[in-house]
């Protein structure tokens, strides 16, 4: 077969070629097109213009059809209209706003009570609050260790599971500095199953005079009697591999997920809770 724009010789590879190659398909294709006239050029070129200074992305994609779908929402922090593609989430219309938005959780987290984490004497404490606690049972050679027991429960229709603080001679304890609802939550589906003992600030008022009297430090320096770099060996949960570790739950990501999965799986099928035996 002869190759309509040099006259070549060649095999067409699928039925329908003409010419020999991609650059003399084009070529063959440009011969019989007519030269743009300058008023076409102009007439373009002020389209470009005018929608690149006064058109909105929106009045743009109305007067060219556009096929992509759009949707606009409010930023979150100055309630400007943001127009973005639908399917992906954009809640700041700036990094400006974005940054304002991070600033504004940090203090929402920092007067939730969120305390200084770590060991006292080998016993992992999340706040200060449950560092008293500990260092009072400890300094009166009472057993204390953390309660490793899961109790299930569902906020808003997701399963989700939760583990107390403490259990001191078979008693279950709870440190709460501070109640919100999903907190309420799991201490009352919690204590359908097994009796919790939930201790608020008031009620640790004896364990901070104890902890007061005996270091003679301030309050807010409490979080200095905590170990330095303690490493304990731990039991993974899922796979019972043992693993050393400050605070993790599990040796790796993947026997955290597959525990977490098993557990919602039978949360998803139960629907409901029964107290145990």
């Amino acid at each position: 077969m002869k190759c309509l724009n040099c006259n070549k010789d060649f095999e067409p590879t699928y039925k329908g070629k003409k010419c020999c190659s991609r650059s003399c398909g084009v070529s063959y294709g440009n011969k019989n097109r007519k030269p743009r006239t300058e008023a076409s050029k102009a007439k373009t070129s002020k389209t470009l213009k005018d929608n690149a200074s006064t058109l909105s992305k929106l009045d743009r994609a109305i007067k060219n059809n556009s096929k992509c779908i759009l949707k606009w929402t409010n930023c979150k922090i100055c309630d400007t209209i943001i127009l973005h593609k639908s399917g992906i989430q954009k809640n700041y219309c700036s990094d400006k706003c974005r940054n304002i938005q991070r600033s504004q959780t940090a203090i929402k987290q920092l007067k939730k009570g969120n305390g200084k984490k770590g060991y006292y004497k080998g016993v992992w404490c999340d706040s200060t609050y449950e560092l008293v606690f500990v260092i009072y049972h400890i300094e009166n050679n009472i057993a204390i260790q953390r309660c490793l027991e899961t109790f299930p429960y569902i906020f808003d229709n997701k399963p989700h599971t939760y583990n107390p603080d403490f259990i001191v001679d078979n008693i279950i304890y709870e440190i709460k500095g501070y109640m919100n609802e999903r907190a309420k939550i799991k201490h009352d589906a919690a204590n359908e199953i097994k009796d919790v003992v939930l201790l608020r600030k008031n009620d640790l008022k004896p364990y901070f005079d104890f902890v007061k009297d005996k270091f003679n430090i301030p309050i807010t320096r409490l979080h200095t009697l905590y170990d330095d770099n303690v490493i304990i060996s731990k039991k993974c949960k899922n796979c019972n591999k043992e693993y050393n570790s400050n605070n993790k739950t599990f040796c790796s990501i993947k026997c955290s997920g597959e525990f977490r999965f098993n557990v919602n799986c039978v949360l998803n099928e139960e629907g409901r809770f029964k107290k145990n035996d």
